[in-house]
């Protein structure tokens, strides 16, 4: 492919960005946004799915789809009536706020693309390396429509509960019906991420503002609380899905802290599963702040999982 691999890895990113070569700047054309919460902002409003394009300066297939494919006519008009897309930097000169979105959506390589619904974090498509026009547009186009089809179906049925007055669907009716959600993981034992890390206030959400991020459900305080929560769930949720840092930095596995222990640094939110891992951590926490594991729900040991 042009003598350069379809792919770059994404080598450990710290707090502190890795500073920028000296190249040429990419350039940004007005289909695309380059900030994350005006773009989940503007998706949500016009009721279109989220494409985030992860992409570094310095990438040669980050390069050559900049050139043959974003900024293709094709790929605007889609973006300008379908989609609302988005550019990351997660290469040299990427800025804090990147770093935290590589890790939001456990970005390994680049190029990475997400395609996701800003209201449910359904995922509709995620593709990593070099796509070309053909490719990049159809998975696009599939994206769109099964978003489309689904706000249709939803309106539709929004529509006839208020046209019928019905009550709410029993959702015991399994033929007619799927099946319910699996309960959800309680992030934070139900406290209020936004109010411990604003107010510094260990005071208990409600089940009524109820946010998934990563698979673990957060409760917020109040309608304020969640609209903060929602557009960057990464500034308030606590750092490794609420793993105890010590246990993972010295065993390599992911036990989930309690909120009876946790510690600030650096303005984020750190669990531990005792008072000895938290002390351990306040005596040296850059030790531990290191770790580059990307976490999902699927990695956490429990003594019991919820279904």
């Amino acid at each position: 492919m042009n003598g350069w691999r379809s792919t770059c890895i994404v080598l450990g990113l710290t707090a502190t960005c890795l500073s920028a070569a000296p190249s040429s700047p990419v350039q940004t054309e007005k289909a695309w946004y380059t900030n994350f919460a005006e773009a989940f902002a503007q998706a949500d409003k016009l009721k279109r799915p989220l494409l985030v394009h992860f992409y570094g300066p310095s990438c040669p297939p980050c390069r050559a789809m900049e050139e043959q494919v974003l900024n293709q006519p094709q790929t605007k008009t889609i973006l300008q009536t379908r989609i609302i897309g988005v550019k990351i930097n997660a290469g040299q000169g990427c800025t804090r706020e990147d770093i935290r979105l590589v890790e939001r959506f456990g970005v390994h390589s680049l190029p990475t693309d997400i395609i996701f619904d800003p209201q449910s974090g359904q995922i509709y498509s995620q593709a990593s390396g070099f796509q070309d026009l053909g490719r990049y547009l159809a998975v696009a186009d599939n994206s769109a429509r099964k978003y489309e089809d689904a706000e249709r179906l939803a309106s539709v049925e929004r529509e006839k509960n208020r046209l019928r007055n019905r009550p709410p669907i029993d959702p015991t009716d399994s033929e007619r019906y799927p099946e319910p959600s699996p309960k959800p993981i309680i992030g934070l034992d139900g406290f209020s991420p936004v109010s411990i890390l604003v107010n510094k206030e260990w005071a208990k959400g409600s089940k009524d503002f109820a946010f998934e991020f990563k698979g673990v459900t957060y409760y917020l305080l109040n309608q304020q609380e969640y609209d903060s929560f929602r557009a960057a769930p990464e500034d308030f949720a606590p750092r490794l899905l609420g793993c105890d840092p010590v246990v993972l930095w010295e065993t390599d596995r992911a036990v989930p802290g309690t909120a009876s222990y946790g510690a600030f640094y650096d303005g984020e939110l750190y669990l531990f599963e005792s008072q000895e891992s938290r002390t351990r951590f306040k005596a040296n926490p850059p030790r531990f702040i290191r770790i580059q594991h990307v976490l999902n729900i699927d990695n956490i040991e429990r003594k019991t999982v919820v279904r």
